[in-house]
């Protein structure tokens, strides 16, 4: 009569400190989270469950270097007559309500307009995104 052998694969542990350097390290700039994941041989999925996780505990210093807002706010598609500089134009407009404001951008062909409760930090990451795109 044989007897089968029951391998069971032991899970990873990592310590708290590890976690927290590879998240300090994933949130510094030009990092790439899949990349530096892999480089210390955890799962891309692991990592982003990590940030979200310790984002906390980072040092002030890296705080303050994360968004203060959701990354994702609502946005209205319109039709609007092709412009053909090659400079984005900028406009704000007042306010037409009371719940936030209004900011109309067009680059290019495109046009996108931004209403709601908008914060600066929002205004400037879609600024640099439309001037220099993500790296």
């Amino acid at each position: 009569m044989s007897e089968s052998l029951h391998l069971s694969k032991k899970r990873a542990s990592y310590t708290p400190e590890f976690k927290l350097e590879i998240v300090e390290k994933s949130y510094q700039p030009g990092v790439c989270v899949a990349h530096l994941a892999r480089e210390y041989g955890i799962n891309d999925n692991l990592l982003f469950t990590w940030r979200q996780r310790y984002r906390h505990l980072l040092p002030d210093d890296v705080q303050r270097l994360l968004p203060d807002t959701p990354s994702v706010i609502p946005v209205v598609v319109s039709d609007m007559p092709l412009s053909y500089s090659a400079e984005p134009a900028y406009e704000t407009v007042a306010p037409t309500h009371t719940d936030g404001l209004t900011c109309d951008v067009s680059v290019g062909g495109a046009s996108l307009r931004l209403t709601g409760n908008l914060s600066p930090t929002i205004l400037k990451a879609l600024i640099r995104e439309l001037r220099w795109g993500r790296s």
